[in-house]
């Protein structure tokens, strides 16, 4: 990830943060529907910060239609977040 010193967000999310059951929802969700998926989930570096990011999660289907594998990966927008609450404020 641009920005981001290796390891920084490696095996980083919290327990609050993201649950294994919204994991599993979303897994099940992308196999079953054999459709992309995208999403925002907030996630903790090793350093203590909140990051958000948009993730894809994306099946890769067998020769018979089945989803095999999943690819994830994710962008961090917690920026372009900070950006846009802080034009928001501005305005009113």
């Amino acid at each position: 990830v641009a920005g981001h010193e290796h390891g920084d967000l490696a095996n980083t999310a919290s327990e609050a943060d993201v649950t294994e059951s919204e994991k599993c929802a979303r897994l099940h969700q992308c196999m079953t529907d054999k459709q992309p998926i995208v999403f925002e989930e907030k996630l903790t570096d090793t350093k203590g910060r909140e990051r958000i990011f948009s993730t894809r999660l994306l099946p890769l289907l067998d020769e018979t239609g089945n989803t095999d594998y999943f690819i994830e990966y994710g962008l961090d927008i917690t920026t372009k977040k900070q950006y846009a609450l802080e034009r928001q404020r501005m305005a009113y």
